[in-house]
């Protein structure tokens, strides 16, 4: 039992000698793992092998490569890239969009054609490929008697360059020291037996001088040199106008003269055209529109609807307003104004309307809608009674001798009642703004002012007394109910002869002689 009892207690100091032994091993384990990868979609790791399987080793996310098109993309169906790490050799993949090619802007070119190059991975790929279309050569490098000249020529679509050399001149050209010339250019000669041009240019001319001053009576000569070799053109000095003294009150006389259609015009004229000739007579004007009074007085009535004001912007009422312009007043009117005014002074009327007594007929008569009979009416030019100018007449006339873009100045308030300065309220009283050099106020503004001609494109062949037909009458000036535009003395502008406006008035003239 002794002997027992004693095994039995070695047995138990062994067997806990042994537990603590096991202890101390677990403390100091090394883990095992895996010599290959193990890898999810993101990282890599080795798996330990041992016990402890949450253990991982070189944990890490994956290094993928640039990837390698399994399946290249078309224009129809997707393609298939796939990329592989670098480190576990774990692989994914990626869907590469349907593909649409992308072209340069620019034009790639070689010696026969030219195209637009893909920009996008197909290289091979091109867009509007063609061949050349050269244009006219140019010579960039003239040739000469000891080298070769070069001729270029330009794709007119990629703008691509071919070159062709030009032979070497066999022959020494000589030159006169003097310049030879003609109206539109100068050159140096040849004087071999070659006729060629040397240092060929248009003549370069000066302000020029006025060698012949013009007269009321005679036409006078400016002669313009070129700077370069003295060439010599002139040109005409039209007649000057002479403005009399007042020959009646409100009327003045302005010389008559000739255009030549060779004359520069400032500003530029539509109805002075290049070679059309006019003459005019010397002409009694009125120096005003014609007032509502005037009006009045011999058609017995004043058609006038717009308000009337003076110049101060006051508005005016019963008899005050006589010395406005007479308004409302269609062409058909006008002409009959200026006939019952021709019988009242014991002139001889202008115009003739079939069937219709101008004697006796009242401002009633007087058409209000289109009619044929009285938009065939003629005018004797030669008669001494008043009649509306023409178009020329009118233009002539208000551009007075000057070159300003308004009726005798630059600055449209100063000659003009119109818009800016109205508020498009109504006419203001004539000649209360500053007359142009011929002394006639209100070319430019308060009432449009018809004349005589019809409508149209205007040529060298164009009749002086304007086109021969139309739809409108030509009216000029512009009014207090429009812009300054309407106002210069280049302007044109036309309606219906029947047309009634209350910006629609009219100025008289008369032959002197």
């Amino acid at each position: 039992m002794k002997t027992c009892t004693k095994f039995l207690a070695g047995a138990v100091t062994i067997l806990a000698f042994a537990m603590i032994g096991c202890q101390t091993d677990t403390d100091t384990h090394e883990h095992t793992y895996s010599t290959d990868w193990t890898s999810d979609a993101t990282s890599h790791w080795h798996a330990a092998t041992c016990e402890h399987t949450t253990e991982v080793k070189d944990k890490a996310t994956h290094s993928f490569n640039e990837g390698d098109v399994t399946k290249p993309a078309t224009e129809t169906e997707k393609g298939e890239k796939i990329y592989t790490c670098s480190v576990c050799g774990y692989v994914k993949k990626e869907a590469i969009p349907v593909h649409t090619h992308t072209y340069s802007v620019d034009w790639t070119s070689d010696a026969t054609n030219h195209w637009h190059a893909a920009t996008c991975e197909h290289k091979t790929e091109v867009s509007e490929k063609a061949a050349h279309t050269f244009g006219e050569a140019v010579v960039t490098k003239p040739a000469s008697e000891t080298e070769t000249g070069i001729k270029t020529y330009t794709c007119t679509v990629c703008k691509y360059e071919k070159t062709e050399s030009i032979a070497v001149l066999p022959h020494t050209h000589k030159y006169s020291a003097d310049w030879a010339n003609d109206a539109t250019g100068h050159w140096h000669a040849a004087t071999c037996e070659h006729y060629v041009k040397s240092d060929e240019a248009a003549h370069t001319f000066d302000k020029g001088v006025v060698t012949k001053e013009a007269t009321e009576a005679e036409e006078g000569e400016k002669t313009y040199t070129c700077t370069v070799c003295k060439y010599k053109k002139t040109e005409a000095i039209p007649v000057l106008p002479s403005i009399s003294e007042v020959v009646s009150e409100g009327f003045v006389k302005v010389t008559g003269t000739k255009i030549t259609g060779t004359e520069t015009w400032t500003p530029t004229s539509d109805v002075f055209v290049r070679g059309r000739v006019i003459t005019f007579p010397t002409l009694i004007v009125s120096d005003h529109e014609v007032t509502r009074g005037e009006f009045k007085e011999v058609m017995g009535t004043d058609p006038s609807t717009a308000p009337a004001y003076d110049a101060n912007g006051t508005e005016l009422t019963g008899d005050a307003v006589l010395n406005n312009p007479v308004n409302y007043v269609n062409w058909y009117a006008a002409i009959a104004y200026c006939n019952k005014l021709s019988i009242k002074e014991g002139l001889t009327p202008c115009y003739t309307v079939k069937d219709v007594d101008f004697a006796t007929l009242k401002y009633s008569d007087i058409p209000t809608y289109s009619n044929s009979t009285w938009d065939v009416a003629t005018c004797d030019f030669t008669a001494n009674g008043y009649r509306l100018p023409t178009e020329a007449e009118w233009e002539y006339l208000a551009r007075g001798g000057e070159n300003y873009k308004y009726a005798g100045s630059n600055t449209v308030g100063d000659v003009a009642w119109y818009t800016s300065n109205t508020n498009d309220t109504g006419t203001r009283e004539v000649k209360t703004k500053q007359a142009n050099a011929y002394g006639l106020y209100d070319m430019s503004g308060n009432v449009w002012e018809w004349c005589w001609d019809w409508y149209g494109s205007i040529n060298s062949t164009t009749d002086s007394a304007g086109s021969a037909s139309g739809s409108g009458r030509v009216r000029r000036g512009g009014s207090w109910f429009g812009g300054g535009i309407s106002c210069a003395v280049s302007d044109r502008s036309s309606s219906s002869p029947y047309d009634r406006g209350s910006f629609y008035g009219l100025r008289v003239v008369r032959n002197a002689n």
